[in-house]
């Protein structure tokens, strides 16, 4: 049973919470070079920014600019999917790891292990007073005695000196 000083963020691995530093770094620099290019882009174009179709009508103009859109939307996509698989695999690794080391916490010294040898003492009470435990454990021995007895017979006409040391 968890008790009101259990929780998520006491277990192992959760309780730091995880590492953002690298994540926003990487997307500091590529904001940063993202704005550094449309600069330098504007620069070289010169201050004013004008779209004009060269040598093909605006319609040919707007199908080009929706397909270059939806290009890039695509791309993006995917890339969102591939963030996405990646991070259910890291939750997923850390939840396993966490449940891992709780449950283990909890059958060394917790309420799960006093549950536990409960549960199976009932049980192993139960089955010794119904007698069905008493008349496996003595079918079992009986066969293992037996075969026991059948395996270390030695044939006859054997003399100690033909059977090996650890059989007799």
């Amino acid at each position: 049973m968890i008790t009101g000083n259990d929780s998520f963020g006491a277990i192992s691995g959760l309780s730091q919470g995880p590492n953002f530093k690298p994540m926003i770094k990487s997307l500091a620099i590529g904001a940063g070079s993202a704005l550094v290019t449309a600069v330098v882009i504007l620069v070289f174009q010169g201050v004013g920014f004008r779209l004009s179709p060269v040598g093909m009508s605006y319609a040919d103009l707007a199908a080009t600019l929706l397909s270059a859109a939806a290009v890039l939307l695509t791309i993006i996509g995917i890339f969102i999917a591939a963030l996405a698989i990646w991070g259910f695999a890291a939750f997923r690794s850390v939840a396993k790891s966490a449940a891992k080391g709780h449950v283990s916490a909890q059958i060394r010294n917790g309420d799960l292990r006093t549950h536990i040898e409960s549960l199976v003492k009932s049980y192993l009470g139960d089955e010794l007073a119904s007698g069905d435990l008493r008349l496996e454990f003595e079918r079992r021995l009986d066969e293992v005695i037996l075969q026991s007895a059948a395996r270390r017979a030695v044939p006859e006409g054997t003399t100690e000196n033909d059977v090996p040391v650890g059989d007799l």
